[in-house]
């Protein structure tokens, strides 16, 4: 979860997609996409509703996750959610891990795990809760945030299994 620009900049709906690429000559270079939507439900005084979800894609040389995500926050102001505001959030998805062992080179031929793609989706969860102020610079704000959270509450250790045979890579 995290308090997003609807806040920062009043704008009550809000969309974007942002890519990254490091060490690009690299063919195993990390590549991550994300693409997002949120919008605020503000109540002038009293509780407001901060919605959001987000699909991201992350890739470093074979291995791969893709996530879809949901959250959703309260936050508790004095009806002006840009000077300050106490958010409680939950967020829900699931996320796919996968590992590309095309073209793998391996020391036993009949090494199962080598012999096919992996994949497997897993459920997520996370919690939070965040405190923000705004300093008032005229009313164009800086913010002071304090806050803690627990992503991946459920723990994210995926298994593969070929045939009879699970395998875990912590």
């Amino acid at each position: 979860m995290y308090i997003s620009n609807v806040i920062d900049y009043k704008n009550n709906l809000n969309f974007g997609i942002t890519a990254r690429s490091q060490w690009i000559k690299s063919n195993a270079a990390p590549q991550t996409q994300v693409a997002y939507g949120n919008f605020l439900w503000e109540n002038n005084g009293g509780m407001s509703w901060l919605s959001q979800g987000y699909i991201i894609h992350d890739k470093t040389g074979r291995i791969q996750q893709t996530g879809i995500y949901g959250s959703t926050a309260g936050i508790i102001s004095n009806g002006d959610v840009q000077e300050f505001g106490l958010a409680f959030g939950v967020g829900a998805g699931v996320v796919n891990y996968a590992i590309d062992l095309s073209n793998v080179t391996v020391r036993q031929a009949d090494d199962l795990i080598a012999t096919s793609d992996q994949s497997i989706w897993h459920p997520d969860f996370s919690l939070g809760f965040n405190f923000y102020k705004g300093i008032d610079r005229a009313r164009n704000y800086d913010y002071f945030y304090v806050g803690a959270s627990s992503p991946q509450v459920f723990g994210l250790k995926p298994k593969y299994k070929e045939g009879n045979l699970i395998y875990s890579f912590n």
